[in-house]
């Protein structure tokens, strides 16, 4: 004999569509007050982070000079002092690139030992 015959299968119930909420604003509960804080708070907020990204890049600028007093190649790669990842490649030409690409190869190849 069939099971299916002695228990038939359920069909699935349909869901009705649920209320749909009027969510317009009422010109008459906004408070100006609290947008205004909002606002300037906000205002305060991105011009606080303009700030630090310029002096960020100021401070990034003169550690590349630095390095480039010294070295005709290099590539720069740590986190600043915010926990904002810092990649810096620098090579004037070709031969550089591959240069430095070879010293990257060899320190992962290598770990801590000499490159």
């Amino acid at each position: 004999m069939d099971n299916q015959s002695d228990n038939p299968e359920k069909k699935p119930r349909k869901k009705k569509p649920k209320a749909v909420k009027n969510n317009s604003l009422n010109p008459s509960k906004i408070n100006t007050d609290s947008i205004r804080s909002l606002l300037s708070k906000f205002i305060m907020q991105d011009m606080m982070e303009k700030e630090m990204s310029a002096v960020r890049d100021i401070e990034l600028d003169s550690l590349i000079a630095t390095n480039q007093e010294f070295l005709k190649c290099f590539i720069i790669v740590g986190y600043d002092l915010n926990e904002i990842p810092i990649v810096v490649f620098k090579a004037n030409s070709q031969l550089q690139a591959d240069a430095l690409s070879s010293s990257i190869t060899k320190l992962v190849i290598n770990g801590n030992k000499d490159v």
